[in-house]
């Protein structure tokens, strides 16, 4: 199975996924890049942000990528 595949398994899933878990699962360095290919393809992928602790104290912005479910009745206006 391709990372891209292994990728969009998971968000279809129902399941968010961040670089470092999709690192850890998949092997997956450039999960931005694979999350482009799935885009260009016509996949939902969306996008949202969380800050998280670093090792220095401070903290970071990282992507969470996640698929909305939709719904007969759902209408996308993006």
């Amino acid at each position: 199975m391709s990372q891209e595949s292994e990728v969009l398994a998971w968000l279809e899933g129902g399941r968010t996924l961040t670089a470092a878990e999709a690192y850890r699962r998949f092997g997956t360095l450039r999960l931005a890049a694979r999350v482009a290919d799935l885009r260009a393809k016509g996949k939902p992928i969306r996008t949202r942000y969380k800050s998280v602790q670093v090792k220095t104290g401070g903290t970071a912005k990282v992507a969470v990528y996640y698929m909305e479910e939709r719904n007969e009745h759902q209408q996308s206006y993006d």
